[in-house]
């Protein structure tokens, strides 16, 4: 299906993109999706991570994460931006004993990380999380679509009077609080932006 990509943000930050087992030619998101992994101050944390399909690229990450999770001496942790991005939490999860801390887990998940709530009213639930004080961490309501931060439409969520009424009456102060202050970097299932001109751009939308 592809090789999978790695991306080195900055230290301690990374992203890595695999192909999706789901995605098929003409749907409306891109075939290789991504996964973050963050060094924060207690654990090391995966967010919606999918393992690659090839043996060889599936055997360097497990050597990478295992060795870094060694070298940290500290918790590893899986955590979730929305309750569809499970991919493979559970293989992680298992692999290293730990949970999957879901869209639905109350509270921060470890220092470092802060959960921030959507208030959507979907049932498939999504939340976003800053790691650090600069960097925002979202599963799809922003995502990267075409090379550009984008909006995900409603029915990527579902097409209930509630979601779509949302999106309708409170999208834009949703996308303003998260946004503030301005991150150095906007991280999603479906790519990144570190870019701060289009970060800015972005940002004066929803102003």
């Amino acid at each position: 299906m592809g090789a999978m990509q790695v991306v080195k943000l900055r230290d301690g930050l990374w992203q890595w993109g695999c192909p999706h087992p789901s995605w098929k030619p003409g749907d409306d998101w891109d075939q290789v999706v991504w996964s973050t992994y963050f060094e924060a101050p207690g654990a090391t944390v995966v967010i919606d991570p999918l393992l690659p399909d090839d043996p060889q690229d599936l055997e360097r990450f497990w050597r990478a994460l295992d060795r870094d999770v060694e070298r940290r001496g500290l918790p590893a942790l899986v955590v979730e931006t929305c309750n569809w991005h499970r991919r493979s939490g559970d293989v992680v999860a298992d692999r290293f004993g730990t949970p999957v801390l879901g869209a639905d887990s109350e509270g921060d998940p470890t220092p470092g990380i802060v959960r921030l709530e959507l208030g959507m009213p979907s049932s498939n639930g999504e939340v976003a999380y800053r790691l650090g004080d600069d960097v925002l961490v979202t599963g799809d309501l922003i995502h990267m679509r075409e090379g550009a931060l984008a909006i995900a439409p409603a029915h990527w969520h579902d097409e209930s009077p509630e979601t779509l009424a949302w999106h309708a009456d409170e999208l834009a102060s949703t996308v303003a609080r998260l946004t503030r202050p301005v991150p150095a970097m906007i991280l999603t299932g479906h790519g990144h932006e570190t870019r701060p001109s289009a970060i800015d751009a972005f940002v004066r939308r929803y102003d």
